[in-house]
């Protein structure tokens, strides 16, 4: 006899089974019941054939239906359809309980008792689900490992015909509409989370890895006020791709990921674009479309990151980064405040990111490396591009052809490299005056850096060029690298002004620690100043070879000698002094408490009525001379309480 199928239009009908139905398949009279439809006839892809379990199992609203004595029981293989577990797709139900359902079936969790166990011991099988239409949702939706939510789409993001949305339709300024939810040791979610390495390292939380999300829209209803769209935490090698994002403060919030991908997203977001949060690597980030959309929150709405300073907290950004190493390249950024926003030591390699309409900075750093590789644009004419109290900064303007911002704004970076040349750099209609320790590639002449003063020049200029010369020595000083010949050339007779008492980074000449390996001063005169009777405007310590060659320095006495000296030693320090003219003052010395060894050089030198050297109390100085063709009046040996190991000048 063939198989014989109880039918029925509806799972509400199926569910009122009689008692004599529910008989009538325990008996086997009927091998099963097929369900036409779960609302209506026909509003699921195909009828489903149910059959008798005698296995105990919770009723999950598609694959287990318990129905008094009778379990009914249909498996699902392949990609599931969420309207199989009663997500009516039409924007008005809340299918909330519905969709967690399918995702619970497609990837059912087992805690095995222990972090451990279970991160080691749990199904890596994959599970699948698609749909189409306007899902409702009233509180957040769980990720579980492996799972993959695919929408029906036709073209890209989402399409009025085929497309799959989720709607947040809920209130929680911390809440998120999908969340990955790591599970404590006792098994249970923890929501809202922010992962951190150690939690994972030493088994607290048990990650949520291997899941995708693929072809949908996430977008909170109207007026609704949601922190985010995705809480992307503990999830390794997971994928967010080909989606559309819209309505929530941050779009997606990623924590603790390595392996995964964010790519082709749109993105539009009422404060963050992408939050990444710490203990972020290996993880890909591209060709995403990132804007800000809809009313900026208020503080009492969203608590926005942790900025630098007041001048940038509370601000919109594309994209936040916090002790992250995530790749983020051929992204664009629209419309926030903040292009990209990285806090925390870490390093960051940015490429041609394109950046339209940005507020206030393109870039915005606090104690983190930067690589940056410009695009061919940049338009954000009321932004400026930078604003960073970082460690070393690298931009590379090689490929970029329109180029236009407010301003610069290097003045912050401690370390700034540009890549490409000055006179490319210049093209893009850009005079560099001098804001921080610029470097450009072609600065630098086999190794060698050329800095300029003049009398008629200014401390805002950049300095590598004669006619953009310093005024004054100190900031030429300023502009010296580490790793580089450094040459300050002098022009002119000495003038009041050719020093000052202070360095940009707002050290003073006495306490600056310049810490270059190679610096020579030539050319020109100098008039060193002081500091009322307190101290000369010194050349700073931790310059490991100073040369002076072919110049002068005049120098009035002060009343304070400890201090008075021209060239401040700590550590090892070689100077070599070539047809120097010095006149008046102290030449060398340590200050109160400083410690070091100087080896002087002295050929075809004039000094006139100066102290060799100065050690102020409680310092130790051990130095050397030697001499050649040098006259020696009117001056003195100075110290007494340095040590001095041999002397040309002062033998004996």
């Amino acid at each position: 006899m063939a198989n014989q199928f109880l039918v029925k239009e509806t799972m509400s009908a199926m569910r009122g089974l009689s008692t004599s139905e529910i008989t009538a398949l325990q008996s086997g009279t009927y091998n099963g019941v097929q369900l036409l439809g779960y609302y209506e006839k026909g509003d699921t892809p195909a009828s489903v054939i149910y059959y008798t379990s005698s296995t105990p199992a919770m009723d999950d609203g598609g694959s287990t239906i318990v129905i008094s004595s009778l379990t009914l029981f249909h498996q699902f293989l392949g990609a599931v359809d969420i309207r199989y577990f009663g997500c009516k797709c039409n924007g008005v139900q809340d299918d909330s309980v519905f969709l967690q359902r399918a995702i619970d079936y497609v990837t059912p969790f087992n805690w095995l008792g222990s972090v451990p166990l279970t991160k080691d011991n749990n199904t890596t099988l994959r599970g699948y689900l698609v749909g189409t239409g306007k899902i409702r949702v009233t509180r957040t939706i769980y990720i579980n490992p492996y799972l993959t939510i695919e929408g029906k789409t036709k073209g890209s993001w989402f399409a009025a015909q085929g497309g799959l949305e989720i709607i947040g339709d809920f209130d929680g300024k911390e809440k998120f509409i999908f969340d990955t939810a790591p599970f404590n040791t006792d098994g249970q979610r923890v929501t809202n989370h922010i992962g951190s390495a150690s939690e994972y390292d030493n088994s607290i939380l048990t990650p949520v890895v291997g899941w995708a999300l693929s072809g949908i829209k996430i977008s909170a209803a109207s007026n609704r006020n949601i922190r985010g769209a995705i809480n992307r935490t503990m999830a390794t090698n997971s994928e967010i791709k080909n989606c559309r994002i819209r309505g929530t403060n941050i779009g997606i919030q990623s924590s603790v990921c390595w392996g995964g991908t964010i790519n082709r997203n749109l993105i539009l977001a009422r404060a963050v674009g992408l939050s990444n949060r710490g203990a972020i690597t290996e993880d890909q980030q591209w060709g995403n479309y990132i804007s800000m959309d809809g009313p900026k929150p208020l503080t009492a709405e969203f608590e926005y990151p942790n900025y630098d300073g007041n001048v940038n907290q509370g601000s919109t950004c594309c994209v936040y980064s916090w002790g992250s190493l995530a790749s983020h390249y051929n992204n664009i950024w629209e419309k926030g405040e903040i292009g990209f926003m990285v806090m925390g030591e870490s390093s960051h390699k940015l490429s041609n990111n394109y950046a339209e309409a940005i507020s206030k900075y393109v870039f915005c750093s606090q104690l983190a490396d930067l690589d940056i590789t410009l695009p061919s644009t940049v338009y954000c004419g009321e932004a400026s591009l930078i604003y960073c109290t970082a460690n070393k900064v690298k931009i590379d303007f090689g490929n970029t052809s329109t180029f236009l911002v407010k301003s610069l704004g290097f003045r912050y970076a401690s370390q700034l490299r540009i890549a490409g040349t000055y006179r490319m750099f210049t093209k893009l209609g850009y005079s560099l005056d001098f804001e921080s320790a610029v470097y450009f590639e072609d600065i630098g002449k086999n190794g060698v850096i050329d800095i300029y003063v003049d009398t008629q020049g200014s401390d805002d200029n950049w300095g590598y060029h004669i006619e953009k010369p310093v005024r004054t020595l100190q900031e030429a000083l300023s502009r010296c690298k580490q790793g580089c010949k450094n040459v300050i050339h002098k022009t002119g007779v000495g003038q009041s002004g050719d020093t000052k008492a202070t360095f940009r980074d707002g050290y003073n000449t006495i306490d600056k620690q310049l810490d270059v390996e190679n610096v020579t001063i030539t050319g020109g005169e100098f008039r060193v100043g002081k500091v009322a009777d307190l101290a000369v405007h010194n050349i700073p310590r931790g310059i490991q070879h100073l040369r002076l060659v072919n110049t002068s320095f005049i120098m009035d006495n002060v009343t304070v000698p400890e201090t008075s000296f021209l060239i401040s030693v700590r550590g090892i320090q070689h100077l070599d002094l070539q047809e120097v003219k010095i006149k008046g003052g102290v030449l060398f010395g340590a200050k109160s408490n400083d410690g070091g060894f100087a080896n002087i050089m002295f050929e075809s030198c004039n000094l006139e009525g100066v102290k060799l050297q100065q050690q102020g109390p409680y310092g130790r100085l051990k130095w050397l001379d030697t001499a050649r063709n040098t006259v020696n009046t009117g001056g003195s040996l100075g110290s007494t309480a340095s040590t001095k190991i041999s002397s040309d000048l002062y033998p004996g």
